[in-house]
């Protein structure tokens, strides 16, 4: 089977997911905590924006956009490997937990950003783990409606017309 190739793309939404491996046990709230330090610390070290995010049980949402040196494959490599490095060192988990793939999609209007973000705060409450999003710690959906949160969201310009491109 040939290794999914990607094109290095930046300087555009991408609406992002990857996964726990099969079998793994699921994350716990200081897990999240690890989680939520490794994303925000990331964005220090490489360019790019977060726009939205979700931490699941077995998955992780988000849309961010890498700037112009930066590839969403960049990212991804770095959050991944960021994050099990450390939850190894404080003891949390011994061998790697994430699938190697992770599947994204570049948003192209306005329109199919905003379904998306609303995607992405619904995850909670479609899974019965909480009954409104803003009640989902680990999301950013608090953060659009409260402006607080475990991570601060990046500011950046939209277009009002659902239509526009972006």
């Amino acid at each position: 089977m040939s290794r999914l190739r990607r094109a290095d793309l930046h300087s555009r939404f991408f609406f992002v997911t990857t996964n726990l491996l099969r079998g793994e046990r699921v994350f716990s709230g200081a897990e999240f905590e690890v989680m939520a330090t490794s994303l925000d610390r990331l964005r220090g070290r490489i360019p790019f924006a977060l726009c939205a995010y979700c931490f699941m049980p077995d998955h992780v949402h988000a849309i961010v956009f890498p700037e112009e040196r930066t590839t969403i494959s960049d990212v991804m490599k770095r959050f991944k490997l960021g994050t099990f490095r450390r939850l190894r060192i404080s003891g949390q988990r011994s061998r790697p937990f994430w699938q190697s793939r992770f599947h994204d999609h570049a948003l192209r209007t306005r329109g199919e950003l905003d379904e998306t973000l609303e995607y992405i705060h619904m995850n909670p409450v479609r899974k019965g783990l909480v009954r409104e999003p803003q009640a989902w710690r680990w999301s950013s959906a608090s953060w659009f409606t409260a402006g607080s949160g475990p991570i601060a969201m990046d500011e950046v310009r939209l277009p009002n017309a659902a239509s526009a491109r972006i």
